[in-house]
């Protein structure tokens, strides 16, 4: 064994000796969970001697064994020394305040006014703000929070519900726990039922005088969630509407600033004297804002960035253009500024200037929150280098944003103004061609990776063109390639479904398959899949996306609703005369059967598959068939036969060189035999199938087999390895974002803490794992807080 490993055994041994979770065990040391786990799988490399001294005391270890710990540690490497754990502090949440704010004294009066006498009010005061996009509303009640901020010795908490967007707007469910993080809730403590978050969220609210800001809020039933229950405490919340919430408030419409208020911003932003010196210029200059203060910003941050432009010169380019401000709203307004800033570019004779002008009315044809670099060249068609050099521009002049390196953001206004400009400027076929090379691009990358995470798949022969070799160590970063493009793949398939893009948009729905499946995003899968159905014309397509829309719900145990769908496109398939896909959807059928103990109903569809792949030499269908047969066999008592039909589907699978499919064959072996109550023969093919796996990546298919394998250790009294099993499944399901697994490790992790005798710990896991089902929406959520019920 080497150091590493050595280390690792001997800390989870200590650990575990302790009584303490990963978990507790990082809080009680000043070290993340994440460090505690590569420690004890011997990935992380020989830690400080501090770490070790860190984690030794948090054990309560003794001389000896302290020794023995540094002994394995070894020499002092480069490793993640202990941290501080700061003590609790009054959460202090505000955004800075400003330094350019102006006027608003009338508003800002009543503001501090009301928040001043809650105090003395017999209910919680509320104050919303509301009135059109970039009038300042956030600014406003930023700046009056901080100066009420010491009458609220309880804190501030702020948080932006994203009503208006990008992206979806947050719901009462992860807006509380969001806040309750905020709180000091730990993650496994927070309630995964609305009503219990709430209540929660306002117990701990009691008795303190604490301001809340509500920021970029509309839906009633989400704020009200977010009201506290003290009577002391106070909430300002923003939104473009009056808002008529059961508690009552104080609504404040917020006008557009004068143009005196305007250009004393101006002068903050750019200096007294030189709006001084060019008055008349800089008046011309703000009337262009029509009194929006985000306006005003974007034009003064510019001109503060160009010293040497002459104001009067910007305010006769400004004349020049002839545009007449609509009145109707912020949009008309953001289009002034906009248009201002694309003719400034547009004025260089040539270069990344004018394209980036054009760039920006290209960014609208695209309705999501976030464009990765990739995404945007293809939109522009522009390689690489030459797209960050356009972006550039439209960064500098806050027309877009970059949170990150290799990603842009518009924001809502901006966002809305590209897309009218790019309806009213671009041609139709441009705008096509466009947006069909964005979908190109999601189309090509997700056949590649379909085609390292399910090698011998079927669906492969539908991608448009041949999916040529694909480097296997590109894996693991296209995966996370896809995990930030995911919610931008997922809002164009919204916003485009429609005849015009309908073969992209299908061809997408079955590649990006691949992703959804092996990152078990089963909601994602279902909201694809649903979308790309109501596009479907021909049976076939209608067949297997009807199949593929019964595999969320049978992953997240909604086996009926699975059986159905299964039924429908087997039914599709039969007519069709679809041997292949007969024999999936009858193995999918016998599978749910199985799964609903329904074993003497199950059979005739595992003989079906088995009988339709060996007809129509479908290897494939044969070997699931096979599959099938063995589990429903095992399950009636056959246990010689189902040990010969298992032998066959792995054996099937291997000849054909497909790993992935061994390896999940042998899992689904140990599966069954688990189910049956043969343990030890479970335990020898979940071994099978992880050293299968090593080879061929299936990131959920690993973490399903340490979960079922340790349930069959516990099960055979080996409760240490059983423990480091279910240990490593809930860190290989967190690392993969695989909420359902993590769930249903958490439980198992539960019931192990019950036959160690440890209640409190036991608790802690059942609870977080009930609270994730419910999150998820899975039945299991019932069963588990019963068992919890049963432990008070």
């Amino acid at each position: 064994m080497n150091d590493r490993a050595e280390f690792g055994g001997l800390l989870r041994r200590y650990r575990r000796a302790a009584n303490l979770t990963q978990a507790a065990l990082a809080e009680a040391a000043g070290l993340s969970e994440q460090a505690i786990g590569l420690l004890e799988r011997g990935i992380r490399r020989r830690p400080h001697r501090g770490t070790v001294l860190a984690l030794t005391g948090a054990m309560g270890l003794d001389a000896r064994a302290t020794a023995n710990l540094l002994s394995a540690a070894g020499g002092q490497e480069a490793g993640e020394a202990p941290a501080r754990v700061a003590p609790e502090r009054v959460p202090r949440q505000l955004p800075p305040d400003v330094g350019d704010f102006v006027g608003r004294s009338e508003e800002l009066s009543l503001l501090t006014n009301a928040l001043g006498a809650s105090a003395h009010q017999a209910g919680t005061t509320v104050v919303a703000l509301h009135g059109l996009a970039g009038v300042g509303k956030t600014t406003l009640a930023v700046h009056a929070a901080h100066l009420a901020a010491d009458d609220f010795p309880g804190g501030q908490l702020y948080i932006d519900l994203q009503a208006y967007g990008p992206g979806a707007p947050l719901t009462a469910s992860s807006a509380l726990r969001v806040l309750l993080y905020s709180l000091g809730v730990r993650e496994l403590a927070v309630p995964g039922d609305v009503e219990a978050a709430t209540a929660l969220y306002r117990s701990l609210l009691a008795g303190t005088r604490t301001l809340v800001v509500l920021d970029n809020g509309s839906d009633v039933d989400v704020l009200t969630h977010l009201l506290p229950g003290d009577a002391h405490c106070a909430v300002l919340v923003t939104g473009r509407r009056a808002m008529n919430l059961p508690s009552g408030c104080t609504n404040i419409e917020l006008a557009p600033l004068d143009d005196a208020d305007s250009l004393t911003m101006l002068s903050r932003i750019i200096g007294a004297e030189r709006v001084g010196a060019e008055a008349d210029a800089a008046r011309t200059i703000v009337s262009t804002s029509h009194g929006l203060p985000l306006i005003v910003r974007l034009v003064g941050a510019r001109l503060d960035r160009r010293q040497d432009w002459e104001l009067a010169q910007v305010a006769q380019q400004l004349r020049s253009t002839g545009r007449q401000i609509d009145h109707l709203g912020v949009t008309a307004a953001v289009h002034s500024t906009v248009a201002s800033s694309l003719e400034q570019l547009l004025s260089f004779p040539g270069g990344t200037e004018r394209q980036a002008a054009l760039a920006f009315d290209l960014l609208g044809l695209i309705d999501a929150a976030e464009l990765s670099e990739e995404a945007v060249g293809a939109l522009l068609d522009l390689p690489a280098q030459a797209t960050e050099d356009v972006m550039a521009h439209l960064v500098d002049l806050h027309l877009v944003g970059s949170p990150r390196p290799g990603t842009y953001r518009l924001h809502d206004l901006l966002r809305t103004v590209a897309g009218e400009r790019a309806g009213r400027n671009l041609a139709p076929e441009d705008r096509r061609l466009a947006i069909r090379r964005v979908l190109d691009l999601y189309v090509t990358q997700a056949w590649e990776c379909l085609s390292l995470t399910h090698r011998e798949s079927d669906r492969l022969w539908r991608a448009r063109t041949p999916v040529g070799p694909v480097d296997p160590a590109t894996l693991i970063a296209r995966l996370a390639w896809f995990d930030s493009e995911c919610s931008t793949i997922l809002a164009l398939v919204e916003q485009l479904a429609g005849d015009e893009f309908r073969e992209p948009l299908l061809q997408l729905g079955f590649a990006f398959f691949g992703y959804l499946e092996i990152r078990a995003r089963w909601p994602e899968l279902r909201e694809l899949t649903v979308s790309c159905r109501s596009l479907a014309v021909s049976a076939e397509d209608q067949a297997w996306l009807e199949y593929q829309l019964g595999i969320p719900d049978w992953e997240q145990g909604h086996f009926e609703a699975a059986l159905d769908h299964f039924a429908s496109a087997m039914t599709l398939f039969e007519r069709l005369g679809a041997h292949r896909g007969v024999a999936r959807t009858a193995f999918a059928v016998a599978r749910t059967l199985e799964r609903l103990e329904r074993f003497d109903d199950a059979i005739p569809f595992a003989e079906r598959a088995l009988a339709t792949g060996r007809a129509a030499g479908y290897r494939y269908g044969e070997g699931i068939g096979l599959l099938a047969l063995g589990a429903l066999l095992l399950r009636v008592g056959r246990e010689a036969e189902a040990e010969s039909f298992f032998g066959s589907a792995i054996e099937l699978a291997v000849e054909a060189g497909d790993t992935r499919s061994a390896a999940r064959r042998e899992g689904i072996a140990g599966e069954a035999y688990a189910s049956a109550g043969n343990h030890h023969r479970a335990i020898s093919h979940f071994r099978s199938s992880l050293e299968l796996h090593r080879s061929a990546p299936d990131p959920n298919g690993v973490v399903f087999v340490h979960r079922r394998m340790g349930t069959s250790l516990l099960a055979t009294g080996n409760k240490e390895e059983a423990a480091e099993t279910l240990d490593i499944a809930l860190e290989l399901a967190k690392e993969g974002s695989d909420r359902t697994e993590e769930a249903k490790i958490l439980t198992q992790l539960g019931e192990l803490q019950l036959v160690l005798d440890h209640p409190d710990a036991a608790r802690e896991y059942l609870g977080a794992a009930a609270s994730l089902f419910e999150d998820l929406g899975m039945p299991e959520a019932v069963d588990v807080r019963s068992r919890l019920a049963s432990l008070v």
